[in-house]
C-alpha cells in the first residue's frame, strides 16, 4: 500500500475511520496540496459486497458535500 500511495503523491495520511471492519477511510493529502479520500481494503476482510456497501457510502457522503 505504501508503494502505490507514493506512486499517486500520498504525502500525507490521515485516519478518519472505517467503512467497515478492517477497510480504513482516510483523508490523503497528495504532493500538490489536493486533498482526496481514500478506502483501503485489506483482502481478507469483508463479503462479497463490501466494496460495493463502501462505494454507496462514500457516494452518499460525496453528494451530502454538494
Amino acid at each position: 500500500m505504501e508503494a502505490m500511495l507514493n506512486r499517486i503523491g500520498v504525502r500525507q495520511f490521515t485516519l478518519a475511520g472505517e467503512l467497515e471492519p478492517g477497510f480504513p477511510l482516510g483523508i490523503a493529502t497528495l504532493s500538490d496540496g489536493r486533498k482526496s479520500t481514500l478506502g483501503m481494503k485489506a483482502g481478507g476482510f469483508g463479503d462479497d459486497d463490501t466494496l460495493l456497501r463502501a462505494a454507496d457510502l462514500l457516494c452518499s457522503r460525496s453528494e451530502r458535500a454538494i
